[in-house]
């Protein structure tokens, strides 16, 4: 009998420590600090739900706004691909780039937001681009390793602090506070073929 617990323990833990796999739906708020752009129109251009795609050092960020954009990245190549689905020119970046943002500071604390029944921690980024809140659960996992290269928006600095998947992100900036909510979770081994690059496109770097 204790052999039998011993053995379902172990696969719990086993389990609850697997990396995340799967894709993850948010809801997009904004609150405009630009006297020429409405609230209302940033929701118009830039969408109010998006779906985050990951599995292991690959993800992608579908917006579905005015336009449906995407921005994928490949650990593979630390390339960050930017497009809009129809045009005609995929847009890429070197995700090791400069920042070119200056970071002051960086703090996690314990927080009271449950997002989705999970508890949640929360890490402040201010930098020169603006205050980033990102509130996530030790229960949904990223390997750091796996995104070490990935500075682009500070994205190595989140993953090496938290380790998780965001389920709430507050970004404020010079024009804009956008909130970003995790509506719905949904764990499942994604093919490769969620992480192609589409064919039929010109590609440039940005």
């Amino acid at each position: 009998m204790a052999r039998v617990l011993l053995f379902f323990l172990v696969a719990y833990s086993l389990d609850a420590q697997a990396q995340f796999s799967g894709k993850v739906t948010y809801q997009d708020s904004y609150q405009s600090k630009n006297p020429n752009i409405s609230s209302s129109d940033f929701e118009k251009f830039m969408g109010t739900k998006r779906e985050f795609y990951l599995h292991g050092a690959f993800y992608k960020d579908v917006h579905h706004g005015e336009l449906e954009s995407v921005m994928l990245y490949r650990g593979d190549a630390n390339k960050l691909y930017n497009y809009n689905v129809g045009a005609d020119t995929i847009f890429w970046m070197d995700a090791s780039g400069d920042t070119l943002s200056k970071v002051f500071e960086i703090k996690i604390e314990d927080s009271n937001e449950i997002v989705l029944g999970q508890k949640c921690k929360k890490l402040t980024i201010k930098s020169e681009l603006g205050t980033s809140i990102y509130f996530f659960s030790d229960r949904l996992l990223i390997n750091p390793a796996d995104f070490k290269n990935h500075h682009l928006n500070f994205w190595n600095l989140y993953t090496s602090k938290c380790k998780s998947i965001p389920l709430k992100i507050v970004y404020e900036g010079e024009e804009i506070i956008l909130t970003s909510t995790a509506i719905k979770l949904d764990q499942m081994k994604l093919e490769d073929d969620v992480f192609k690059i589409p064919s039929g496109y010109l590609k440039k770097r940005f």
